[in-house]
């Protein structure tokens, strides 16, 4: 223990105070802040201008010399913008899209069924390939079990069909916009990230079952040789250590967040054990392994997968508690640091992928309002023109060139109303009501897609903000992994020179440090 001695301490006082003044998590609080306040005004902004611009448009519209074929156009290049090189296709596409509806309610109806019977069959996603036999029924043999184990055979044959078909019509539908457009570049961003968290999901239940079996292994084995001590045991002892050091290394060196994690959880449940050790006994003491539960061994073992407190596990039987705890404590903090940081990344990208999803679904309700906005406006040609209410295969070849509308090879009206100024057009409305309620029902639905475009983009500002909140999440986290290697020892020192570490407050400090790094792993 410590000699008290005052300059020391109101040195070692100073130390904390400048760098507790430094509020480094109060700055990081207020840029969020910021982000939050800047991110609310884009959206106001988007609000107005998109009603600006709804409202110039009606009016010019209403009072100027413009043609009604120019708010066609309008509608017609949109519906380009958004990724349909011409109306068939854009109808196809909207056709393809309920027929994936429909497909989509029929395969959960089946994967419902199939998983009251079998929980472990994965749902269906083209990031795991369903298999070709339906997994092994457990059930007992009787005639009852048969005919279930039928049933189930039966309806996994159906699901499994319907998730094939319904993964081609995906794939189907994800080709028809055209390159480089809004809805291809949505289908693509989605796509991907659809497919990460996938392959995260599995690859986390694949990882951590892997290293559960590796540690029960391990634990068996190390029983078996402190009970026998043979050179058999200690040889498969070594095998189970060298299987579950290999796989540490691996998690450890990984290129994903998943094994980084699975790594950093880890260790921290292996340094608590370890930090339990210290304040409750003194087998951690101990040099040799054999001489020490097959839990705290396993621990140690796990947590010297950290080079920076691997040479401390080492020598922790020739050094004393006090020497111990702050090399531990950095690295339970580092490690629960880094957990709560990638799962902040996860929250981000759960969060990206809503509003891919949304912006999607705007894309496709915008789309088939336009579509819709333009086959009333081919209605109203026809009817201002006495004409039946024209096919749909018409409406998608309209031309208009001059004063002529073309519908198709048999159809031509010489003098089109399209052609003619929206006052006329209103002021000499055709065959009764039929024409007025076609032309207004066009506007309608453009003002509505026009609603959807507003939508669209505080999607855009709303998926520029998360990028910058990814950037802010990660710096954080680098501050914070330096805050973490200047606060513990900056706090053992002004203890150590205030009062000295007291050797019976020694164990109280671990079971403490212990439980605030648990709270803190749980906080997202």
């Amino acid at each position: 223990m410590a000699i008290y001695n005052s300059e020391n301490d109101k040195l070692a006082s100073d130390i904390q105070s400048l760098y507790a003044s430094a509020n480094i998590n109060q700055l990081a609080q207020e840029e969020s802040a910021n982000l939050d306040k800047l991110l609310q005004a884009e959206l106001d902004n988007v609000d107005a201008l998109y009603q600006q611009k709804l409202t110039t448009l009606l009016l010019n519209m209403a009072d100027g010399n413009q043609p009604v074929n120019q708010f066609r156009q309008k509608n017609l290049r949109r519906v380009n913008e958004i990724g349909m090189a011409s109306l068939p296709a854009a109808q196809d596409y909207l056709n393809a899209k309920v027929r994936i509806n429909q497909l989509t309610q029929t395969t959960d109806d089946f994967y419902q069924q199939v998983s009251s019977f079998n929980r472990n069959i994965p749902p269906c996603s083209s990031a795991s390939k369903l298999p070709e036999q339906a997994p092994i029924l457990k059930v007992a043999h009787n005639d009852s079990a048969a005919v279930k184990t039928q049933l189930f055979n039966l309806i996994y044959a159906n699901y499994r069909n319907n998730c094939e078909t319904l993964l081609q019509a995906q794939e189907s539908l994800a080709s028809m916009p055209s390159p480089a457009s809004e809805l291809m570049q949505t289908y693509t961003d989605l796509e991907t990230l659809n497919h990460t968290i996938a392959q995260q999901t599995l690859l986390r239940s694949q990882l951590t079952k892997s290293l559960k079996q590796a540690k029960s292994e391990y634990k068996a084995a190390l029983k078996t040789y402190q009970a026998i001590q043979t050179n058999e045991a200690g040889d498969a002892l070594e095998q189970h250590r060298q299987k579950l050091a290999d796989l540490v290394k691996t998690l450890d060196k990984a290129q994903h967040k998943v094994g980084h994690t699975l790594m950093a959880e880890a260790k921290i449940s292996a340094i608590q054990d370890i930090l339990s050790a210290m304040a409750s006994q003194d087998e951690i003491a101990e040099a040799q392994s054999r001489e020490r539960s097959p839990e705290l061994q396993l621990a140690i073992d796990v947590a010297s997968a950290s080079p920076s407190i691997a040479s401390t596990l080492a020598n922790m039987h020739s050094r004393t508690k006090a020497e111990s705890l702050s090399e531990l404590l950095i690295e339970m903090q580092h490690q629960a640091l880094l957990i709560s940081h990638n799962k902040q990344r996860q929250a981000i990208d759960l969060q990206r992928q809503a509003l891919l999803q949304q912006r999607q679904q705007l894309l496709q309700k915008e789309l088939v309002l336009r579509m819709h906005s333009l086959n009333a406006l081919c209605h109203f040609s026809t009817y201002q023109a006495g004409l039946a209410k024209p096919d749909i295969q018409q409406c998608h070849a309209l031309k208009v060139t001059g004063q002529r509308c073309q519908l198709g090879e048999d159809l031509q009206i010489e003098s089109c109303s399209l052609a003619a100024p929206w006052p006329f057009a209103e002021d000499n409305f055709q065959r009764g009501t039929d024409a007025k309620r076609a032309l207004y029902n066009s506007v309608a639905q453009f003002s509505q897609a026009h609603i959807h475009q507003a939508q669209l983009d505080k999607n855009t500002y709303q998926l520029m903000d998360l990028a910058h909140r990814q950037s802010l999440v990660d710096n954080r986290h680098a501050i914070q992994a330096w805050d973490n290697i200047i606060d513990v020892p900056i706090d053992q020192l002004q203890a150590y020179h205030e009062d000295g570490i007291k050797p019976d407050d020694l164990s109280d400090l671990i079971i403490k440090a212990v439980g605030l790094t648990a709270i803190a792993v749980s906080v997202d």
